[in-house]
């Protein structure tokens, strides 16, 4: 707005209205600076929030008994390395090294004068690996367009099942009125007869309607028969997909065994196999079936070795290009789903050979190219076989433990074993329960917890000698925050003999933060494992609640969205900022109001004493005119 500074009455006008302004603006600057504390309170509430996350973290890596159970192992063997995880056993195992793992390797019979002699004169061949676990025992590529081919089970298989209708019963009497099963296997019809007698337990019921198999010649092979979670009978096809079929159709034992009669076949699912986009359905999965895969160009046989699985496997036409020793050579090494290494190995001068190493080692690894491709060859003399690893558990009947792998995993639950050469000697394994991993846990804890009671007596000290006070200096929350998670931690335990997590190493200070003595908890520990564990974590079926359960659900009242003490205390004051921002929006409406009206206000005065001053000058031109007549 514009504005006329003193013309007739020489007044800085602006500066009047400034501080006329300044003076009316007192309480919006206190509106600022009340909002401008509630955002430092509500960064503290978030700051704490976030300080008990690391809490949090701390308290539930010691909460559960499986957190409990961190091993720690040794070898008495360099060649032979330990890695230990979690378990429940402890002690000493010793073995001697009967093998270690090997891979497949092949190489050509006969020997090759040229890098640039033509081995596959096809031009390209077929390779697959990770298949296994799909459900397959073979694939073989016919006509494949080079390159890798996307290969994936989009749907698994499963069997037919049959489930009984009501749960079974103890103390079930079979005699001749009562004991046959009419059933429908794959479409082929059997009566099973039930051995008569009383059965005490439902277990014994089942396992008699599994020995009526016995008189039917197969049928083990084809169908199984098990009680579920839920105490229902189950009886489940060997085969899977739509061809298999399972049916109950009479019998006079149904009633008691909570059956009822199928109007129609129970039918399995098929599964899905898809090959470049291409989908195909297998609706039978017996073992050694082939199914041939469209692939778009060409196609894929493939043997399988039960149900199919839901996965990918790598599947690729490798170019050899010419197919020289060179460019074959090159390819394998190249194919990024290539389950086999090759080398050229020179046996004399100007004389080679092609070799061939599968990746994996194990008694089932091999090749996983189709050597038959290999045109320019007359064939294959094996290196190596695959072999497991193997270990001779040492005692007076020692026995073997094989593994594909150089890495026998869970030798000891929790504790992989790893050969990196072949002791000649006995190697002895010894695990124990490692407590310094615990104790390390627990002074994380203890830092964490310092943290946050560090930050929460500082977001709330008092400064006598300079009176001057925190943010939140007798904040109610605070207080709460620091009695609760202090009681948490240090009240007794119900249940426990150590009482309290005090006998564990772990006090109070009297500025309110707490102390980790490492060697008494591992002093406690090593006498007694069970009872100091006891303190921070209870067994899964006690309704008795840990330290550490207590710590957490402090945690959860603390920080929960919505009704956590602290996030409803952030929360507050964020609300009261949008508040104090209204109002403060409010002050600078009203404010600019304010200054439009002194702005013409004193614009009306400057133009009133104007007019004035003319008529004062007017009145006195008159009186001089009369003077000089």
């Amino acid at each position: 707005m514009s504005s006329v500074d003193g013309l007739i009455t020489g007044l800085d006008t602006t500066a009047i209205i400034g501080q006329l302004l300044a003076a009316e603006r007192i309480p919006q600057n206190q509106l600022k600076a009340q909002q401008a504390l509630s955002e430092a309170r509500a960064d503290v509430f978030a700051d704490l929030r976030g300080r008990y996350d690391a809490v949090r973290s701390a308290a539930e890596a010691l909460e559960l008994p499986d957190d409990w159970a961190a091993l720690s192992a040794t070898s008495s063997d360099d060649l032979v390395s330990v890695d230990a995880g979690s378990g429940s056993i402890t002690g000493a195992i010793s073995f001697t090294v009967i093998q270690r793992a090997q891979g497949n390797t092949v190489y050509s019979t006969d020997t090759l004068s040229s890098l640039d002699a033509v081995v596959a004169a096809g031009g390209s061949v077929f390779s697959a690996r990770d298949f296994t676990p799909l459900g397959f025992s073979d694939l073989d590529g016919t006509g494949l367009a080079v390159g890798v081919q996307n290969f994936a089970v989009t749907q698994a298989s499963n069997a037919a099942v049959k489930v009984g209708d009501t749960a079974l019963t103890d103390g079930v009497v079979i005699d001749a009125t009562n004991n046959t099963i009419d059933i429908s296997v794959n479409g082929v019809s059997q009566t099973l007869t039930v051995a008569q007698g009383t059965y005490a337990t439902k277990d014994d019921l089942v396992t008699a309607v599994r020995n009526s198999f016995d008189a039917v010649i197969g049928l083990d092979d084809v169908l199984t028969v098990s009680k579920n979670p839920v105490d229902q009978i189950e009886f489940v096809t060997v085969r899977e997909g739509s061809a298999a079929t399972v049916q109950i159709t009479g019998g006079t034992a149904l009633t008691d065994l909570g059956l009822s009669v199928d109007v129609v076949a129970n039918l399995g699912t098929d599964g899905i196999i898809s090959v470049n986009g291409v989908d195909t359905t297998v609706t039978n999965t017996d073992a050694d079936t082939q199914v041939v895969l469209g692939a778009g160009v060409g196609s894929i046989t493939a043997t399988l070795s039960g149900g199919v699985r839901v996965g990918t496997a790598d599947v690729e036409q490798v170019s050899f290009g010419n197919g020289t020793l060179t460019e074959v050579v090159t390819a394998i090494n190249g194919a990024g789903s290539s389950g086999t290494k090759a080398a050229i190995i020179q046996v004399a001068e100007g004389q080679y050979r092609l070799q061939l190493s599968s990746t994996e080692t194990g008694a089932t690894s091999a090749i996983d190219l189709d050597l038959a491709q290999f045109t320019g060859l007359s064939g294959f003399t094996t290196l190596t076989t695959g072999q497991d690893a193997q270990v001779q558990i040492a005692g007076t009947n020692p026995y073997t433990v094989s593994s594909s792998s150089d890495t026998f995993i869970d030798l000891i639950p929790g504790v992989d074993v790893t050969l990196a050469g072949t002791p000649t000697g006995t190697v002895t394994i010894d695990v124990t329960r490692d407590s310094g991993a615990l104790a390390d846990r627990v002074e994380t804890l203890v830092s964490a917890i310092n943290d946050v009671v560090g930050a929460l007596a500082a977001s709330s000290e008092y400064d006598a000698e300079t009176d001057s006070a925190a943010l939140l200096t007798g904040n109610a929350t605070i207080r709460r925050a620091l009695d609760e998670l202090t009681r948490s931690l240090i009240e007794p335990v119900a249940g426990a003999a150590l009482g309290s997590v005090g006998l564990t190493g772990l006090t109070i200070k009297n500025d309110g933060t707490f102390e980790f003595d490492r060697n008494v908890f591992l002093d406690a520990y090593e006498a007694d494992p069970a009872a100091v564990e006891r303190v921070y974590s209870v067994p899964f079926e006690s309704t008795d609640v840990s330290a550490m359960g207590r710590v957490l659900d402090e945690i959860e009242d603390a920080t929960a969205f919505g009704t956590g003490y602290l996030r409803s205390a952030e929360d507050a004051e964020k609300a009261r900022v949008e508040d104090l921002n209204t109002s403060i929006a409010r002050w600078d409406q009203r404010l600019e109001i304010r200054e439009r009206v002194l702005r013409a206000t004193y614009t009306r005065l400057e133009t009133a004493l104007a007019q004035l001053q003319a008529q004062s000058n007017w009145l006195a031109g008159q009186v001089a005119g009369l003077s000089q007549g």
